[in-house]
């Protein structure tokens, strides 16, 4: 691994996690979702710091280079997380449609029961 691309992975993975760490701390983001970013953060830089992991994890698994490796763990990784969020979103929209149906429901018993009052006290008044 060439030291041009090990210094940039050092550098992507410190950003990433000053990054993540601002964002947690300004509650922009939650921890549990954080945690996540910091792990990938800290796997590049231990890929970066020691590059006979990756040497030796290209030969594991049959990888050319291990530019490649990085690649190929980068894609995976995204891909976890886009099916951990697409789980989350789903679940969210399940709650969303059944409090949507709640207060629809709420809403109308107060129309109705606002009505029924305002008959009453119509028929009260003549």
């Amino acid at each position: 691994m060439s030291l041009h691309l090990r210094i940039a992975m050092i550098v992507l993975a410190v950003v990433v996690m000053v990054i993540i760490f601002r964002s947690v701390n300004k509650k922009h983001m939650r921890m549990q979702y954080s945690l996540v970013w910091i792990i990938i953060s800290i796997a590049l830089l231990l890929l970066a710091i020691f590059p006979v992991l990756a040497q030796w994890l290209c030969f594991l698994f049959g990888i050319e280079t291990p530019s490649n490796l990085i690649f190929l763990l980068g894609i995976l990784a995204l891909l976890l997380l886009n099916f951990t969020q697409t789980g989350i979103v789903s679940k969210q929209a399940e709650q969303i449609k059944t409090l949507t149906q709640a207060l629809s429901l709420h809403q109308y018993a107060q129309e109705k029961g606002d009505a029924h009052e305002d008959k009453e006290s119509g028929n009260e008044k003549r």
